[in-house]
């Protein structure tokens, strides 16, 4: 048993599955951190590269912590229960602050007045985030996260967070963000899959995985802070590539 998912998605998108234009690509984030997989945003660059218009991605969404999603798209929308939060909900740090959109789901039948409350609680709260947090700049740079309502069953709503949507893309083109922080989001995930890499190929060498067993041993018994033992780690690993290529040029001489 593995633990993982079973990666429903084409059983729960019935329509969307079955339209010829659509690809549904279920990715399982492997125990990484963030709410998304490592490969993720190659995938989105990738199927934009092949004329794809619209990409959309869904994080696993384990809470406010899986923020990583916003290296990889331009517009963050957040899905959020009837009665998933009130004030003090609202307005902790983590994705809530960097969502662009909100909508409430399930905004139909018994759940309608829930949904409603919840949609108040949070425009509040984003109301208040701008308070605290504006220092004077140009107005004309800010962008207040809409709060929407929304049904998956009588389709209320899809209209306005589309227009929505579109709206928060002509922002960041009017504003010249949309160009800056496609220059931002390249630029984490260089340093993000430098580390990845940087870690696995660490793992792989047999003098490196040695000398961290050793690391951590001395670690785990006290004898090293986390730090300490990381830094001695990293300077082996420059020292074991450094003696690796002075021996390749004695030999080729």
């Amino acid at each position: 048993v593995s633990g993982g998912s079973i990666l429903g998605d084409k059983t729960r998108m019935t329509e969307l599955s079955r339209h010829d234009r659509a690809l549904i690509r279920p990715s399982s984030n492997s125990g990484v951190l963030g709410g998304l997989s490592a490969y993720t945003d190659d995938v989105v660059r990738l199927l934009g590269c092949a004329g794809y218009p619209l990409v959309l991605v869904e994080t696993v969404g384990l809470g406010q912590s899986e923020i990583e999603v916003a290296q990889s798209v331009d517009v963050l929308v957040l899905a959020l229960p009837p009665s998933g939060g009130d004030d003090l909900q609202g307005v902790k740090k983590g994705i809530v602050e960097i969502a662009n959109i909100m909508i409430v789901t399930k905004a139909d039948g018994d759940l309608e007045p829930a949904a409603k409350r919840t949609a108040s609680d949070y425009s509040g709260a984003l109301r208040v985030l701008r308070q605290s947090s504006s220092s004077g700049g140009n107005d004309e740079d800010f962008w207040l996260p809409p709060v929407l309502l929304t049904s998956s069953i009588t389709k209320r709503g899809l209209d306005t967070l589309w227009k929505s949507i579109l709206e928060y893309r002509d922002h960041l083109l009017k504003t010249g963000k949309w160009q800056k922080q496609r220059k931002s989001q390249g630029k984490y995930w260089m340093w993000k899959q430098f580390t990845r890499m940087m870690q696995v190929q660490m793992q792989k060498d047999p003098h490196l995985a040695a000398m961290a067993k050793q690391l951590e041993s001395q670690m785990l018994n006290g004898f090293l802070t986390p730090r300490v033992a990381a830094q001695e780690l990293l300077d082996g690993f420059f020292q074991h590539a450094k003696d690796r290529s002075s021996n390749s040029s004695t030999i080729n001489k």
